[in-house]
Formats: structure tokens, sequence, C-alpha cells
């Protein structure tokens, strides 16, 4: 259609049916106007808001960023109800991303620790792989989607029928998992990249994080919901700050 000239077109289709017979469909119209001189300059800005954004990541990405996270643990097994809070300064995040053709692969990991009683603590970890495809829905952000697959690790505790005394365990699960990544504002070397992370299945996990970039450096602010069921109910809730580093090549 754009290598017709402006005004009125009519088109039918005709095709033959298994006996041979000749069938017409209705005739339709389409009508082909020209842009004005505003119409082509807001298209014009638009593409190239488009490609800036759309050239913020590379052909090969790497994302390393320290964490710094509280979590919240609310656990209810039988009888058993209790809530834990926690805090932890040794958490990292590594994200991988490779373009191949109009599609980029991704691997995403998260780890997370710390010191939940005297003689306890947590190890909890995500990993998320999958495919990511960009769409142009006429605006002047690249809208990244993904899915793939995610597996999850949750440290869990309970109480000892006789002693009262608390013990740790790990429940693990592993989902579908999608994903929605958009840079909606730039300023020259500067730009906020938000991301929207939802997991499913035997667990369901929802996170959403917002870096703000200076150059390859970030840092920002993060969050993230996970229910599982497993023996009972554990719902974790993390506010986690980042702060790190994008190679590109």
């Amino acid at each position: 259609l754009k290598d017709l000239p402006t005004g009125e077109w009519y088109w039918r289709i005709t095709s033959l049916d298994s006996l041979g017979r000749k069938l017409i469909s209705k005739r339709r119209k389409i009508s082909i106007r020209k842009l004005t001189a505003v119409e082509v300059a807001v298209e014009e800005k638009r593409v190239n808001e488009y490609k800036l954004r759309l050239n913020l990541r590379s052909p090969f990405d790497v994302d390393f960023g320290l964490q710094v996270s509280k979590p919240n643990y609310e656990l209810i097994r039988a009888s058993q109800d209790f809530n834990l809070t926690g805090f932890s300064a040794s958490g990292f995040n590594l994200n991988l991303s490779r373009e191949i053709s109009s599609y980029r692969v991704y691997s995403n990991l998260s780890w997370l620790s710390g010191k939940a009683f005297d003689s306890l603590g947590y190890h909890d970890s995500s990993l998320h792989l999958g495919l990511q495809k960009v769409y142009d829905w006429k605006l002047s952000i690249p809208i990244w989607i993904g899915a793939g697959f995610s597996m999850h690790r949750l440290s869990s505790y309970q109480r000892g029928a006789a002693s009262n005394e608390l013990s740790d365990t790990t429940l693990s699960a592993i989902g579908l998992h999608a994903s929605l990544l958009a840079q909606p504002f730039v300023w020259g070397n500067k730009y906020l990249e938000t991301e929207l992370n939802i997991s499913a299945l035997s667990q369901v996990t929802i996170s959403l994080k917002a870096n703000y970039f200076v150059g390859k450096w970030f840092y920002g602010l993060g969050y993230e919901k996970q229910t599982l069921e497993k023996d009972g109910e554990i719902s974790v809730s993390t506010m986690s700050l980042n702060f790190g580093y994008r190679w590109q090549r």
C-alpha cells in the first residue's frame, strides 16, 4: 500500500472453488491520502526517538549489580503463622542478553543471602531464561516483550513439634516467565529503564524494577512479591536498592 499514489482505490478478490467455479468478492474501497507537513514532522520525530531508545541496547549486554534488600517473610504452615523481616547487603544480579536476528536471548540471575535468626540464615535465588522481541506500537518507545522459563529457590522455616526450635529448609519451584522492558525517558546519555517480570505455575512471582542509567553505570529501586504453596504457604515481599554497571559489545 505504501507504493500506491494518493487517491481512492477499489479492489475485489477472485478465486475458484473445488468445482472450478469462479467466486468474486464484494468490491472494497481504500482511500490513500498524502500526509501533511506537520504529520510528516511528527512521524519523523517519533521514528528518531524510537531508534534512539532502540540503540540503547547493544548486540550483547551484560549487567552486573549489587543489591541491598529488605525481605519480609510470612509463613503459614498448619497452626504455625509467623512473620520474619531481614536485611541483606550481600545480594547481586547478573543479566545477560544477546541479539539474534529480531530476537534477544536473555538470562537473568538473582541471588540474595542474609541472617534470619542467631543460628539461621536465608539464601534465595531466581533464574529466568527466555526470548525477547521488540514491538513498535506507533509509540516513540520500543516495547520489549519476553517469555520463557523461571526457577526459584526460597528459604523456609518451621518449629519443632516438641522442642519448639526453629529449623530451616529450602523450597524450589519451576514455572513459566513473562517480561516487559522499556526505556520511557531519555536525556542524552542518561535514561530510565523499567522492567516488569511475572512468573507463574507452582509459584507466583511479580517484580518491578526501575534503574536510572548514567552512561554505563546505573542505580535504582526494585520490588518483588513471591507466593508459594508447598506444605503450607510462604509469602515474601522484598524491597531492594540496586547499583551496577552495564557492559556492552
